[in-house]
C-alpha cells in the first residue's frame, strides 16, 4: 500500500504492507451431551465460533437441515469480540425432535463440526431418509439408521428386492456388518448383489426414566442404494504392421 502527497514544489511518498492471515473456523463454545428429555420440556443448543473471514453456522439433525417451526427457532448474532453465536431453541419437545444434532461452522477456508445426540423419552421413531444413497462399486458404504425415542431395545437391518415385501435380515455375507448402534456397513459394494432397498427396524423396550414409554413400539425406515460402476478404459495394442 502506498500513498503520495505532492504540490508544485515537492512530493513525499510513504508505503506500508498489510498482511491478512486467513484462519479456518474453530469453536469457542459447543453444546454438551444431554440427559434424556421428557416430552414437554424445553431444549436450547448453542454453538459459537470464530475465524477469518467470520464463519457461518448451520444446523442439521440426522443429516437433514434443521428448519424453523412454531416450536423451534434458529438464530445467530455476532458479539463485539468477533464471535459468531448460533442457537437452536425448541419448546415442548417431542420424540421426533430427538436425533444427532450437528453445528457446522464454515468460512470458505475450512469447516468445523460438533455433534451430540438429543434423546427424548417415548415410543421409538425413525426419521425418514432425506434421499436415497448413491455408491460407487468397489467402495465401502456406511448407512446410519436415524432412530429416535427411548429406550431402544434393538436396531436391525434387512434388505429386499425392488417392490418386494420379502425382507432378508442382514448380514448375509462377510462384506456386510450390521452394528448394534444402528449402522450398516457394506464393504466393496457390488451392483449386481447390493443395489436394492434396505430397511432398518427399531424395537422399543421398557425400563429407564420413561416408565416403559417404549414398550411394544416398533418403527422402520427404508432407503434405496444405487450402485454405479466406474468406467474402465481397456488398453489398446497397435498392430506391428501399422505404418504412417
Amino acid at each position: 500500500m502506498q500513498c503520495i502527497a505532492s504540490n508544485e514544489w515537492e512530493s513525499s511518498t510513504a508505503s506500508a504492507e498489510v498482511s491478512l492471515v486467513w484462519d479456518g473456523p474453530h469453536f469457542t463454545h459447543t453444546f454438551p451431551p444431554l440427559e434424556p428429555l421428557s416430552p414437554g420440556q424445553s431444549l436450547s443448543l448453542k454453538c459459537s465460533a470464530t475465524g477469518l473471514p467470520l464463519p457461518q453456522i448451520v444446523w442439521t439433525v440426522d443429516g437433514q437441515p434443521v428448519s424453523d417451526n412454531w416450536r423451534l427457532r434458529i438464530g445467530d448474532y455476532v458479539s463485539s469480540d468477533g464471535i459468531v453465536n448460533s442457537y437452536v431453541n425448541i419448546s415442548n419437545v417431542r420424540v421426533e425432535d430427538g436425533g444427532l444434532y450437528k453445528c457446522l461452522a464454515l468460512n470458505g477456508m475450512n469447516t468445523a463440526v460438533h455433534h451430540n445426540h438429543v434423546v427424548v423419552l417415548g415410543p421409538v421413531f425413525v426419521r425418514p431418509f432425506a434421499h436415497n444413497i448413491t455408491a460407487v462399486a468397489g467402495h465401502a458404504v456406511r448407512v446410519d439408521c436415524p432412530a429416535n425415542g427411548h429406550p431402544i431395545q434393538s436396531i436391525q437391518w434387512f434388505s429386499g428386492g425392488s417392490g418386494s415385501n420379502q425382507w432378508t435380515k442382514l448380514p448375509q455375507n462377510h462384506r456386510q456388518r450390521a452394528l448394534t448402534n444402528g449402522t450398516l456397513i457394506i464393504e466393496s459394494i457390488e451392483s449386481r448383489t447390493d443395489e436394492r432397498w434396505y430397511r432398518c427396524v427399531v424395537n422399543g423396550s421398557s425400563g429407564g426414566a420413561g416408565g416403559g414409554a417404549g414398550v411394544g413400539s416398533t418403527a422402520h425406515g427404508n432407503v434405496y442404494i444405487e450402485v454405479l460402476v466406474a468406467p474402465v478404459i481397456n488398453p489398446f495394442h497397435a498392430s506391428p504392421n501399422l505404418r504412417e
